[in-house]
C-alpha cells in the first residue's frame, strides 16, 4: 500500500516537473524573441545618433 503512493507521488512530481520545464522553455524563447527585438530598435537609435553626431 505504501509503494502505491510512493509511486504516485513520483509520478505526481516527474509530471511536475515535465511542465515547469516546458514552461521554463517557453519563457526562455519568449525571452529570446524580446531580446532579438530590442536588439533592432537599438540599432535604430545608434544610427540616429550617429547620424546626429555627425551634423553637429
Amino acid at each position: 500500500m505504501n509503494t502505491s503512493v510512493a509511486k504516485k507521488a513520483s509520478r505526481a512530481v516527474r509530471l511536475l516537473m515535465m511542465v515547469l520545464t516546458a514552461v521554463l522553455i517557453f519563457f526562455f524563447i519568449n525571452v529570446m524573441l524580446l531580446v532579438s527585438d530590442i536588439q533592432g530598435t537599438a540599432r535604430v537609435v545608434n544610427y540616429a545618433g550617429l547620424v546626429r553626431g555627425t551634423t553637429q
